[in-house]
């Protein structure tokens, strides 16, 4: 996954104790016991040390001792035809030199995050998906081996880069992009994970809203573009669609569409050019007339242990609370009525309605 890849890239370096638990994990207990068996004596290793320099040296003066012998005896000595001399200008092709590479890729931190569990919004990581890793690979692996061995002496390489792993554990998780927008909107308000490419990823957003036919994936995404948005609205700049965001809140018949419009819209008008396509399109008065349905937002506060409440009897059930006044009229008198509640106002409205159709 690109999450876990973004560890590479990283300038954090793994907690100390990780480091020497694997320090302690990768010890060489057989090693450490012959060298305590074989502790040899001081003088011991003091003659071993000199016996390697001498060698050195037989074999510097050997070459040079086999040298001198080959020009007295006449080896590369040209000769009528001018061969020798031809085979002594050959020039030497020297063994290329071997270069220690330093990696620059911060592994010791993608080895100790790969082991842990993750639930990020670019990131999901567990022993589940490990598992599904480490068959992939494994199957991988055989098919190569399978392959490699009927083609016989054909020379056989393996492409990583078709290589690619299908989370199955993963498979009900929307996914937008490397984002999964469950783990973003229950994360919305942790900063410390941030979102790389933010304006390609607000633009996919914007797609996926515009494309879905389903309105709770419509408001999934309208929320995760204003959290998008409103951490990152300098980098995205000025939105162009402003105007159809404010013409779908005056068009709207769900109540978790319109308030995920109007959160949208707060974020918004942090852009100071959004703040003038907002009041162009007459986004003001729309949201005058919204403020009357305020206390019916989606999001509203609910008694705490609600499902604990006694039930009181039907005749009393109001359906919410009674905050709705309306007038009515009896001839040439205007009675004002109320409180009612939300429903009692709903019904009398369809009444009145239906009767005067009728």
């Amino acid at each position: 996954p690109s999450g876990l890849l973004a560890f590479l890239e990283s300038t954090e370096a793994p907690p100390a104790t990780a480091l020497e638990e694997e320090r302690v994990d990768e010890r060489d207990n057989l090693q450490l016991v012959q060298q305590t068996v074989k502790q040899r004596a001081p003088h011991w290793e003091a003659l071993e040390r000199q016996v390697k320099y001498v060698e050195k040296h037989l074999e510097h003066y050997a070459a040079l001792a086999l040298q001198h012998w080959a020009q007295k005896t006449g080896r590369g000595a040209p000769n009528a035809s001018g061969q020798g001399k031809e085979a002594r200008e050959r020039p030497v092709v020297l063994r290329r030199r071997r270069e220690r590479l330093k990696s620059t890729a911060n592994w010791p931190l993608f080895y100790y995050q790969f082991h842990r569990d993750h639930a990020l919004p670019n990131l999901i990581w567990n022993h589940t998906t490990r598992e599904e890793l480490r068959n992939a690979l494994e199957s991988e692996l055989r098919a190569f081996m399978c392959d490699r061995e009927a083609a016989g002496n054909t020379l056989t390489s393996w492409n990583h880069a078709e290589l690619e792993v299908h989370y199955q554990c993963l498979q009900n998780e929307v996914k937008i992009g490397d984002y999964y927008l469950r783990i973003l909107l229950e994360q919305r308000d942790n900063d410390d994970s941030p979102i790389r490419k933010s304006y390609e990823f607000f633009n996919d957003l914007y797609h996926r809203f515009l494309s879905t036919p389903k309105v709770e994936m419509k408001c999934m995404c309208l929320q995760a573009m204003s959290i998008v948005y409103g951490r990152y609205f300098e980098d995205i700049g000025p939105f162009a669609d402003t105007k159809y965001i404010v013409q779908m809140l005056d068009r709207t018949c769900d109540r978790m569409e319109r308030d995920r419009l109007v959160q949208f819209l707060s974020k918004l008008i942090l852009h100071r050019r959004n703040v003038s396509e907002i009041l162009e399109w007459n986004g003001i008065r729309i949201l005058v007339e919204l403020m009357t349905l305020a206390h019916l937002h989606t999001s509203r506060a609910t008694v705490p242990a609600q499902s604990n409440v006694i039930e009181g009897p039907a005749q009393q059930q109001g359906g919410g609370d009674r905050e709705w006044y309306y007038n009515l009229e009896q001839g040439d008198k205007v009675q004002r009525m109320g409180p009612v509640s939300f429903q009692q106002v709903s019904s009398v409205v369809v009444f009145h309605v239906n009767y005067d159709n009728y």
